[in-house]
């Protein structure tokens, strides 16, 4: 079933001029990193370690075992999944390093 807020939305975004539209996507797409940026922010805060968090987010995103404790990884999983809702689009950890 369609979510009626989503509708809303498209048809909202259906109405704008191919320059606001572009504009209003590209606002989007630096408020998601900024948002991702900081759910990393936090992660990094309780492993200490920008490497080590890198690591654990790159195997919480992608199902790997064995570097970190299972129930860790769950929660971080869980962390990232309820702040930006999907987790398909964060980088690797060579990226998230960097933040």
């Amino acid at each position: 079933m369609p979510d009626p807020s989503t509708d809303d939305l498209v048809a909202r975004l259906a109405r704008l001029s191919d320059d606001k539209l572009q504009d209003v996507i590209g606002r989007a797409r630096t408020a998601r990193r900024r948002l991702m940026h900081r759910v990393v922010q936090s992660v990094r805060a309780r492993l200490k370690s920008k490497r080590r968090a890198a690591e654990a987010i790159e195997d919480a995103t992608n199902g790997r075992h064995g570097r970190f404790a299972p129930d860790l990884l769950t929660a971080i999983r869980r962390e990232l999944e309820q702040e930006l809702g999907t987790v398909s689009d964060i980088p690797g950890s060579e990226s998230t390093r960097r933040w």
